[in-house]
């Protein structure tokens, strides 16, 4: 089917995934509407046979949709039909676009990176609303700092900050002035919020995105003192929390022996404490079942 000049399938099919860049972080709802735009677009444009051989010898948009196809094949093994149904609903994008991108015309390189930009700009819009959440500019009452995540899952919220923060940091290698300094301080905000949100999910995405990247960036180092120094320096940034977590979990479990004499008898208030010798149960590196005063206890709680 053929549209007017500037309404072209091309036009549309950019519109569309402008669209959607913004809808990720706000709404599922416009996020469906612009599927539906790039679906329909793609069928009207034609040519299905072809765009169907195109897209069984792409790799990587098999290998994506694959994905789908290895959860509708769980069904066969589900013992519940409709939350399966409604997964797979869920993740029908999923078959969905692969198919539509790897069979649709390339986009130039400035409008792929203007699709970017918008998406930045989208997760940064949501980000500092969600704060005015958090700080009580709403008005709305926040029990779960999840709450703040209003528009999509907390969890899919704080993997877009991540691939955001990640996405400006490569504007902010190419950028210069005013715009470097806007992007070198957006950077600082989307880590400081994924902290603020708590979100420990956001942060290992963050830190694993950011040391692949250093780690291609070395690769590329022509420079060997550079090189190597920036190898050295990501090493000791891998195997530093991993000598910390080891070095925890030896305080955890690596305690004294109990010795009955030298534990107290009495609380402040005079109640007889109950030391159970015999349990070796322990938690932070302390013995739970000693210092118990019964009575203290159902007062408190």
């Amino acid at each position: 089917m053929q549209l007017g000049k500037k309404l072209s399938h091309e036009n549309v099919f950019f519109a569309g995934i402008l669209l959607l860049a913004i809808a990720l972080p706000f709404s599922n709802f416009l996020m469906s509407f612009a599927q539906i735009i790039l679906v329909a677009n793609w069928l009207l444009e034609g040519n299905l046979k072809n765009k169907w051989k195109s897209f069984l010898q792409n790799k990587l948009a098999l290998v994506l949709s694959g994905v789908l196809l290895i959860h509708i094949m769980g069904l066969a093994y589900s013992v519940d039909w409709i939350y399966g149904l409604n997964d797979i609903k869920k993740k029908a994008p999923i078959l969905l676009l692969p198919l539509i991108f790897s069979t649709s015309p390339k986009m130039e390189k400035e409008k792929i990176m203007l699709v970017l930009k918008v998406f930045i700009a989208a997760v940064l819009t949501a980000t500092l609303y969600s704060s005015l959440i958090l700080f009580g500019f709403t008005g709305k009452e926040i029990t779960d700092i999840r709450q703040i995540s209003t528009f999509i899952s907390h969890i899919r919220f704080s993997l877009m900050i991540s691939f955001s923060t990640l996405l400006t940091a490569y504007f902010f290698k190419t950028s210069v002035g005013k715009a470097r300094l806007f992007l070198g301080l957006t950077i600082l905000w989307f880590v400081g919020f994924l902290i603020l949100m708590e979100s420990l999910t956001g942060l290992i995405t963050l830190s694993a995105g950011t040391f692949l990247l250093l780690f291609t960036l070395m690769l590329q180092q022509q420079n060997k003192a550079v090189k190597y120094t920036g190898f050295a320096v990501i090493f000791v940034l891998l195997v530093s929390p991993a000598l910390y977590l080891a070095w925890e979990l030896r305080q955890y479990y690596d305690v004294e022996p109990l010795n009955p004499s030298t534990l107290e008898e009495f609380t402040s208030r005079g109640e007889k404490y109950y030391h159970e010798y015999e349990s070796q149960e322990i938690e932070n590196g302390n013995y739970v079942r000693i210092y118990i005063a019964r009575d203290e206890l159902k007062e408190a709680w």
